[in-house]
């Protein structure tokens, strides 16, 4: 994570919004590509959270990968910056291609702890599943930078989105290290530290879910789990849940 090569278009017409990305499954599904059942809480949360018109604004997915929240973002009417340290996936644009939104969206390939952007310019920021696999290049530290940079690209009153994995209980510590080999020697955070992580927001609205999901190896298994989960998600503390989402405004 140390390519700070800018690879920015001029800035994109805004693409037209459709209906809330949480209210069509197959959307969804493309927003989220990943235990659909339970991370799609978060897009709901989120689109519960961006009430009123957001046609222009300008959005950062940082760490954007297969180009999930790009997508969503697209979706609700921002102009988009899909920023990854290395070129945009095939799949993501091939996701791109199929939502016909490839010329809406600006792409930066950076190291996303030290962006190549000036204090303030977004209105929105989001990452999902980025942390714990960033720690692979430097621990804590490196969290912590990636939401400093976060904090620092966005504008007053601007809204961070996000959805992680977290550390969850013991079980899920175990099944990381013993049945996903890219799991070993990632830091997962646990809740209060991502509270920590949160900390220079003025405010912050956090939730965790998740018990049995994360152990589904193929995707119907994961969201049979899902179901349960739903079920049993109450009888388990929120610091032994798999997975954190939320959003903060700063």
């Amino acid at each position: 994570m140390v390519d700070m090569t800018a690879e920015a278009a001029a800035s994109p017409a805004p693409p037209v919004a459709g209906p809330r990305p949480s209210e069509d499954h197959s959307i969804l599904a493309d927003i989220v590509q990943w235990d659909v059942g339970n991370w799609g809480r978060a897009v709901r949360m989120w689109d519960r959270e961006l009430q009123g018109d957001w046609a222009g604004k300008r959005a950062l997915d940082m760490g954007a990968g297969g180009g999930g929240l790009t997508l969503y973002l697209c979706r609700r009417g921002c102009r988009v910056a899909y920023c990854d340290s290395k070129p945009p996936r095939d799949e993501a644009r091939d996701l791109f291609r199929r939502y016909d939104i490839v010329d809406d969206i600006e792409y930066c390939r950076a190291d996303v702890t030290r962006l190549p952007y000036g204090d303030e310019q977004f209105d929105l920021v989001a990452f999902k599943s980025l942390l714990a696999v960033a720690s692979r290049y430097g621990g804590w530290e490196t969290q912590v930078a990636i939401l400093t940079e976060a904090h620092r690209v966005l504008k007053k009153s601007g809204t961070l989105l996000f959805a992680e994995n977290a550390y969850g209980s013991r079980l899920h510590a175990f099944g990381r290290r013993q049945f996903v080999a890219w799991g070993r020697g990632l830091h997962y955070p646990t809740l209060d530290e991502y509270r920590r992580l949160l900390q220079p927001f003025d405010s912050v609205t956090l939730e965790s879910f998740g018990v049995l999901a994360a152990f589904g190896r193929r995707e119907w298994q994961r969201r049979m789990l899902s179901r349960v989960d739903h079920l049993i998600n109450p009888l388990f503390r929120e610091n032994s849940r798999y997975l954190v989402y939320g959003y903060a405004r700063k």
